[in-house]
Parts: structure tokens; C-alpha cells; sequence
């Protein structure tokens, strides 16, 4: 999405023009840390003022405060505004962006001189100064892999098969709370959230075999995966078996911490958490269980 930026005086007159192309936003990492390089391009101008120094700041769509673009020139033509940007801003907004693509609030500010001399700054009156900042989700994916953020990135969590708000919604905002948890440091309570998350993605299986649930948690994973096995054929290209060992392992797995305390769980046992519930989701959504499936007595 190609936007043009107009910088005027108080009295609305332009004194300088940029445009952005936000699909060619891109991302970098140094030993310093990550950026966001934000395109710009020089058209024709309307006045003689001479840009010095480029400020403002980018925030999530509908909010007034964001990350803090810092003061720096761009040369001419083709170009870019560098935005530093940690790993935990970056889990903030993929917190806010859920599945979807980007969509920010672009602020930009001009320190610039005129024919006389004088040192004037142009834009950010009024409010007024937002501009509607949009980033393609390939791109957006794109640039958080090149500010090494993909490393740690997980998944995309794609839309449940089912358009219940219930146990397939709870699920996926408890993987995503999980995410960030995991980002915060926070082992304990990210495995707890992937536990819970389980539970649900349980009970949407239970749901879709027509299984009562009964007992205990441990018994409801061991009735299920054993009907789970039963449809299983053998050899066959078929997500029962798939479902039931993953099921299982991801239970045994996910009891200590559940069950003795979440102190227990360190970094790799809540990343291992994360990745398994995760991708039992996935292919839960991608493969899902043909409902209702009713277990007749012979």
C-alpha cells in the first residue's frame, strides 16, 4: 500500500512530500539488535525547503502512542527510515495482529530549512498526521525473519474448522498466550497455558467422536486415544493415529509441571510444550475429524 506524506506548516501549506510503500517493508538484525526499514521515496517537491532530520513513530491502528522512529536523514529517490525494534515489541504486536496483516498508524515529522536559512518542523499538527499503515502478511513474515524474530516464532495459527466461539477458540488464544509468555520469560505459566490449551483441544475431539466425558483428565486422553487407534487403519494415510500419539505424548509430557508445581518447567520444557500442543492443533484444524463419528455396540 503506496501512501503519500504531506509535511505542512501551520497554516496548511505543504512545504514537503514523501511516500512509503509498506509491501516493500523489510527487517534487519545487527549485533545491537533488530530494525524495521521503512520505505520511502522522494517525489517531486513542492518548495525549496531542505529536509534535514526524519521523526515520528509507528503504532498498532487506533492507537496514539508507538515505537519511536529516530531522528535521521534519508537520501534521495529510493530509501529507508530505520525503526529499532525488540523481540518483545515485535511479540506485542503479533499478539494484537492474531492471523491477519498488520495494520499501523504511520506519524512522521520533518526538521527542515528553507530558502531563508531558518530551521522549521513541518507535520504533526492538529492530530491529523496518521496515516494509515497496512503490511501485507507475506511481507510482514518476511521482515520479522530477517530481524531474526523467526527463529522463535512458532507457527501461524490457522482459523478452526468450526466457527464456535467454545473450546477451538480457547485453545488458540491460549497458544498465542502461551507465545508471549514463553517471549517474557515466563516458562511456568506459558506451560501451564499449552496444558490448558490441550484440554481444550481435547474436548473438541471428544466433541467431534460423540465421547462422553468421563473420569479424570488421564482417563478422558486414554478413552480417547484408544477410539482414536480403533478408526486407525492400518498403514493408512488417516489422522486418527496421528491424533492419539500425540494426544498421549503431549499429556505425559505436560503433567509434571501440571501437576508438581509450574516452578519445574524450564525454557526448553515450555518451548517443547508449546511446539507439541502447536502442532497438534495445526494438523487438527488441517485435518479434522469427521464428525459425528458414534461408537455402535456389537
Amino acid at each position: 500500500m503506496n501512501i503519500r506524506i504531506s509535511f505542512a506548516d501551520q497554516f496548511g501549506h505543504a512545504h514537503y512530500l514523501l511516500e512509503s510503500d509498506s509491501a516493500r517493508l523489510q527487517g534487519s538484525r545487527t549485533t545491537f539488535g533488530a530494525a524495521l526499514q521503512i520505505h520511502t521515496l522522494t517525489p517531486a517537491q513542492p518548495t525549496k525547503d531542505v529536509p534535514l532530520l526524519f521523526f515520528g513513530s509507528l503504532a498498532w491502528a487506533g492507537e496514539s502512542h508507538g515505537l519511536p522512529i529516530p531522528p535521521q536523514a534519508i537520501g534521495g529517490g529510493d530509501s529507508a527510515l530505520l525503526l529499532p525494534i525488540t523481540d518483545a515489541q515485535i511479540a506485542a504486536v503479533e499478539n494484537a495482529r492474531k492471523a491477519g496483516a498488520p495494520t499501523f498508524s504511520l506519524r512522521l515529522r520533518v526538521i527542515a530549512q528553507n530558502e531563508q536559512g531558518e530551521v522549521r518542523q513541518y507535520g504533526g499538527l492538529g492530530g491529523g498526521d496518521a496515516y494509515p499503515y497496512t503490511v501485507p502478511v507475506e511481507v510482514w513474515h518476511n521482515a520479522l525473519d530477517a530481524c531474526g524474530f523467526g527463529r522463535i516464532r512458532i507457527v501461524e495459527l490457522p482459523p478452526p474448522p468450526e466457527p464456535s466461539a467454545g473450546d477451538w477458540k480457547r485453545a488458540g488464544d491460549l497458544l498465542v498466550r502461551a507465545a508471549v509468555e514463553l517471549r517474557a520469560g515466563n516458562y511456568g505459566a506459558s506451560t501451564t497455558s499449552s496444558r490448558t490449551a490441550l484440554q481444550h483441544l481435547v474436548a473438541t475431539m471428544e466433541t467431534r467422536l460423540g465421547i462422553e466425558q468421563k473420569g479424570t483428565f488421564s482417563d478422558r486422553v486414554n478413552a480417547l486415544a484408544k477410539r482414536l487407534g480403533d478408526l486407525h487403519q492400518k498403514n493408512g494415510l488417516d489422522p486418527y493415529n496421528v491424533h492419539a500419539e500425540l494426544v498421549k505424548a503431549v499429556f505425559g509430557f505436560q503433567s509434571g509441571p501440571a501437576h508438581q508445581g509450574p516452578d519445574l518447567a524450564g525454557r526448553e520444557d515450555a518451548e517443547f510444550a508449546l511446539s507439541l500442543t502447536t502442532a497438534l492443533y495445526v494438523y487438527a484444524v488441517r485435518r479434522p475429524l469427521p464428525s459425528p463419528i458414534i461408537k455402535t455396540e456389537d
